[in-house]
């Protein structure tokens, strides 16, 4: 079934009618006929029962079956990539997570960072990011998983403190910023 427009604007956000519009219960009134009011309440619910079971039915793609071509990964990077040195930082994944309103502990950060940074650089390639996308099996099947515990666990000194560090060092003496730990 489809819920017209009128219906749509009174169906709260589970989808049931919260309460009758002042103009359809005028309407209703206006109508004289007993019981209409809850012939209506009964359709609209109807309505918001069929389009749920609907968004159920909705399946996601099975796994596996979505290739993403490389130029298209490439654009997801470099919307990553804030300040365009082939490299996402822990700085980055910071401010990105902030954008979404979410601020995960520098430990968990870290701990993305090294389950995509297959090179130790302290920061994602491209090439990494790729990887990731390109055969996620095998490299999750390639994670230190005792060394991620730690990272996330904390039990290490934080890679953004680490790099904060050495972006305020280079930052006096070249004047950029962001650049992944080699």
């Amino acid at each position: 079934g489809h819920v017209s427009g009128g219906a749509r604007r009174i169906l709260d956000a589970s989808g049931r009618a919260p309460l009758l519009s002042q103009a359809l219960q005028e309407t209703v009134a206006k109508a004289g006929h007993k019981g209409t009011t809850q012939h209506i309440w009964r359709a609209l619910e109807k309505e918001a029962a069929a389009r749920s079971a609907e968004l159920k039915k909705e399946k996601l793609p099975e796994a596996g079956s979505e290739k993403f071509p490389d130029d298209r990964l490439r654009r997801a990077f470099k919307a990553f990539d804030l300040d365009k040195n082939d490299f996402v930082g822990a700085k980055e994944l910071k401010h990105l997570f902030a954008q979404l309103g979410e601020m995960p502990k520098d430990s968990e950060i870290d701990g993305m960072i090294q389950l995509c940074d297959t090179r130790g650089d302290g920061a994602v390639s491209f090439e990494d990011f790729l990887g990731i996308f390109s055969s996620p099996a095998e490299s999750l099947r390639a994670v230190d998983v005792t060394a991620l515990k730690d990272v996330v666990n904390g039990e290490h000194e934080s890679e953004l403190e680490e790099s904060e560090e050495e972006q305020e060092q280079s930052e006096s003496s070249s004047g950029s910023s962001l650049e992944p730990r080699r």
